[in-house]
């Protein structure tokens, strides 16, 4: 019985570990903060597009196919400066610093 409890508890171990190894593809914790910071960065790019969008339609089909003509060629630059903030802001932060930061964000709730 003893030996059962242990190695279940030995896979629930290797389970809780592996995943954020698996989810984020990175060991380090700068690199799991990297990750998060970018999809939260992509994630309020989506959410400007949302809002420009709507405000388009709002004008018209005139204001809508500018719209849809600025965002297509925004999109690859947004990509690429998204990319340079965010690896120029975790590349100055020491580990402890990211694992701070990844454990405010995850854990907390809270803004990167």
């Amino acid at each position: 019985m003893g030996k059962l409890v242990l190695k279940f508890g030995a896979l629930a171990l290797i389970v809780v570990l592996g995943y954020p190894v698996i989810h984020y593809r990175a060991v380090t914790p700068c690199g799991m903060y990297r990750k998060e910071l970018t999809w939260h960065m992509e994630r309020q790019m989506q959410q400007a597009a949302e809002i420009a969008r709507d405000q388009a339609a709002q004008a018209g089909a005139d204001g809508e196919r500018a719209a849809a003509e600025v965002q297509a060629a925004l999109e690859g630059v947004a990509a690429g400066v998204t990319a340079g903030v965010v690896e120029a802001k975790v590349r100055r932060m020491s580990t402890g610093e990211c694992v701070g930061e990844l454990w405010r964000v995850k854990v907390l709730g809270r803004e990167p």
